[in-house]
């Protein structure tokens, strides 16, 4: 807010002071003064003037090495307020300062009034732009740009998620097709085990068999397994080698067994 002050009998317009910005750190002989008053009250030298007066004496009069801690540590906020000064630069608040300054020194440049009764304070909510002001259009393309820099990552993220979902989908196709042939794998597998089982069952019966009856029964058992077995052409030719083949091998099993008889008498 501009205001008013009485400086030798006439009014002064008091110089804009920005709230909102860091706040300017003093010099090192300013620390060097801060210093002194904590360490003798400035009452052990008189007046405020007096006591002045002998600080610059004492700091004109100082080795630089005596100096140094107080530069070092003028410097180093020096460069932090000026780390914090470009990032408030970036803010709302700068910007309505330097259009409540720019405001001022229009008035001033066309002459208006500064007595009490013509002067009005320069009210400006926070975070407010002028529309077609250079600050609002110049704040109005970042948000622009920063808005389509979004939507552009968003396009992009939502695009890879496209992605995964197809690729998820074409793993758990590929998933179900594998499950789906081991089960039939599993099947086949369990049924051959079974059918070995019962081929070999029937040959130690057909090997055991002392008569043609007995044979014969067996030999129905294992058409019947080949019927199973086989379902396409040339079914019939299996048949009758599998009945020559279990004749042959159950008549050379009993020709053995005689043999054995006879070499025993």
């Amino acid at each position: 807010m501009v205001g008013k002050q009485k400086v030798g009998g006439k009014e002064k317009e008091k110089q804009l002071r920005d709230k909102n910005a860091p706040k300017i750190p003093i010099n090192a002989y300013q620390r060097y003064v801060t210093h002194r008053l904590k360490e003798s009250p400035s009452k052990k030298f008189g007046t405020s003037r007096e006591a002045m007066a002998n600080f610059a004496a004492e700091w004109g009069a100082m080795e630089p090495q005596n100096k140094k801690p107080f530069f070092d540590e003028y410097i180093a906020e020096r460069n932090e307020y000026s780390k914090k000064m470009e990032d408030y630069k970036k803010t709302a608040n700068y910007k309505t300062f330097q259009m409540q300054k720019s405001a001022k020194r229009l008035k001033l440049t066309k002459g208006h009034s500064t007595t009490a009764g013509h002067h009005r304070p320069l009210h400006l909510p926070p975070n407010v732009k002028q529309i077609f002001s250079r600050e609002f259009l110049e704040y109005n393309k970042s948000q622009e740009k920063s808005m389509r820099d979004t939507r552009a990552q968003i396009s992009e993220v939502e695009s890879q998620i496209e992605l995964l979902d197809q690729n998820i989908a074409s793993m758990n196709d590929q998933m179900r097709a594998v499950q789906s042939a081991t089960r039939a794998d599993e099947a086949a597998i369990a049924q051959m085990g079974d059918k070995m089982q019962r081929w070999c069952r029937i040959v130690r019966e057909a090997l055991g068999m002392d008569t043609d009856a007995s044979l014969e029964a067996v030999i129905e058992g294992a058409e019947r397994l080949m019927d199973e077995r086989n379902d396409a052409v040339g079914a019939e030719t299996q048949r009758a080698s599998l009945r020559q083949a279990m004749r042959k091998a159950a008549t050379e099993e009993t020709d053995e067994k005689t043999n054995e008889q006879r070499q025993k008498k």
